[in-house]
Formats: C-alpha cells, structure tokens, sequence
C-alpha cells in the first residue's frame, strides 16, 4: 500500500518509493498499517528503501497483478496484449509482460515472458488462468491463431480476433466474400483530435469456416478526413468470431473492437507518463509488480472518471500524504 500511494504521486523507482515513505508523517503510517517501532507510543517506522526493494522484487508477481480481478464476475470482455519493458534488460532477457485488461483499464493478469520468448504461448497461459466463460477476448491479429481460438472456445469463452496480412489466405477469402450484398448494420461518426471519422461495421455469417468454432466475419470500414488538410484515407478490416449471431447485435460488436484498444491506451500511458521504458529496474519480479503498481494507479483513476492521468499525477505529488489516502479509501 505504501508502493501504491507513492506511485499514485508519480514515483517511478525503488529510491523514489523509499523517499516518499521516508517522508510520511505518522498519521500516514498508522493509516498504511506501517511497523510499530514504539508500542507504548504508537510511533511507526517507513520500511527503508532496501526493504522496498526486496519485497517488490520477491513478491509473488502473479498475486499482485490479480488484485484487479477483484470484481471479475461482472466483465464481459477483456484484451489480451504484451508490451516490452525495454530497460529491464537486453533483447535476450528484457521482460516481455502479457496482460489481460477490462475495458476499465484493470488488468486482471499478467504473465512475464524473457526476451524472444513467445507471446503467443504466453497469451494461451493467460487464458488457462482465467475464467473467461461467456466473456468476450479480443487481442490483435498476432494472437489470431486457430490453437488461441481453439483454447478460448475450449473454455466456453468468446474470441473477436484481428484478421491481416499475417492470415493472408484467410484475408483473402474474406474480401472476396459478397460485401456488396449485405446491408451495413452499424455506423458511427465522430468528430475530434482535428479530424473527422466514419466507421462501418457489417456483418457476415458463415457456416464451415476454416477456423475453430468460427461463426461471423465483420468488415470495419474506417474513413479519416483531416480538417486542416482536407485529405481523406480509409482502411479496411476484418474480424472473426465465435460469438453467437443472437448474443450481441452490431453495435455491441463495434464497441468490443473499439474497447480492445484501450489496452494500447494503457500501454502508451505507461511508457509517456511513468517512463516504464527508460526503468533500469530488472531484477526477480521487480519489472513485473512495478508494472502492476502502475496499472493499479492508471485502473483506479480511471474507474473515477478521471482521463488526465499525468494532470492527476502531478495534483497528488503537490497533495503527497492525503491525496492518495483518499483515492485509497484510507481517511476517515
């Protein structure tokens, strides 16, 4: 919990940790249940930024990061994705980490793959552990794999997978399918960020697809105008499932692919907010339980609405021994 409050404030090493705890007046302590040094005062004591470190990176990796499955019951969907922390390591040993991510921004699980190891294998280990039966598991189009489909249909889960170059016969075959002939069954249009959006989504349902218990093909058509410029581009893509046509109608199947970037959201906040990229830390679980710390910090702001995380950051470090109590629930 003290790690948790100091991260809340924008602390990002084990030394920033120890010097936030350092600084932490007793009533902070008593509140964060910190050592008792003098019983008959009820003084307590920081743990030192040694004993920091030792537990972050001795602490059971996978416990930590299940924290944010608290509450699991009512997700419908959750997405798969791994992100390299570069500076724990060299291309061989760096910390490859895998997580599952609501579309709250709780990561509910993570596993560590070293280096080159295979993400597709670790995306299948999650899946294992988790109990996806009736939710939705979207992932890009690395993980669009017949054994991943096959293990998620295997768990009673739903998959809405990514289908591009890397598929290339698959990809083929879905845009020669008859698009012209069926009716477009979503549209949205959106405006911001100096540009202008229209999405499509229309759906095909086969039957003997060559893909474990597939059951739709979606096309997501995607056209950008930029207002200053006034150019336009498009993009086209396809997805395949085993969600059953009566389950989820269109829109419902628009907002699961759109939530499924949420997760590259967390991604680019982890590495421009927190500098997860530049941490030198690498050793024993260290690069994992920091990652989860700060998902931790980026799902609790984000389940309070709040959007500006590096804004919020920087208003707890001003408010460094209250803010975080109160986000904590930990003040009367």
């Amino acid at each position: 919990m003290i790690c948790l409050c100091a991260v809340l404030c924008g602390m990002r090493s084990y030394a920033a940790i120890g010097h936030w705890a350092a600084r932490a007046p007793q009533d902070v302590l008593r509140a964060l249940e910190s050592r008792v040094v003098a019983s008959a005062f009820g003084v307590r004591a920081a743990p030192s930024g040694a004993t920091i470190r030792r537990v972050i990176i001795g602490l059971d990796a996978g416990g930590l990061a299940g924290l944010g499955a608290i509450g699991l019951e009512t997700v419908t969907m959750l997405s798969l994705d791994g992100k390299r922390a570069k500076g724990s390591g060299d291309r061989h040993t760096m910390a490859n980490l895998v997580a599952a991510m609501t579309p709250d921004r709780r990561v509910v699980a993570q596993v560590r793959i070293d280096g080159d190891g295979d993400e597709i294998a670790a995306v299948q280990q999650l899946i294992t552990g988790l109990n996806i039966k009736n939710r939705v598991i979207t992932a890009d189009a690395l993980h669009t794999q017949n054994d991943t489909a096959a293990a998620i249909s295997a768990a009673k889960g739903f998959y809405l997978l990514a289908v591009k170059g890397n598929r290339k016969s698959l990809y083929r075959q879905f845009k020669n399918l008859p698009w012209a002939q069926i009716p477009i069954a979503s549209k949205t249009v959106e405006t911001g960020h100096g540009r202008d959006e229209t999405r499509t989504i229309t759906v095909a349902t086969m039957t003997k697809l060559p893909f474990p218990s597939a059951t739709q093909v979606i096309a997501v058509r995607r056209w950008r105008r930029n207002r200053r410029t006034r150019k336009t581009s498009w993009e086209l893509t396809f997805y395949i499932t085993n969600i059953p046509p009566h389950l989820y109608n269109a829109d419902d199947l628009a907002s699961f692919i759109r939530s499924h970037w949420g997760i590259e959201i967390l991604h680019h906040i982890r590495d421009t907010t927190f500098d997860e990229d530049r941490s030198q830390i690498r050793a024993g679980a260290g690069p994992q339980n920091m990652a989860s710390l700060r998902n931790i910090t980026i799902g609790l702001l984000s389940m309070m609405g709040i959007n500006t995380i590096a804004k919020t950051l920087r208003d707890n470090h001003l408010l460094a021994y209250t803010q975080p109590l109160q986000i904590l629930g930990l003040t009367q």
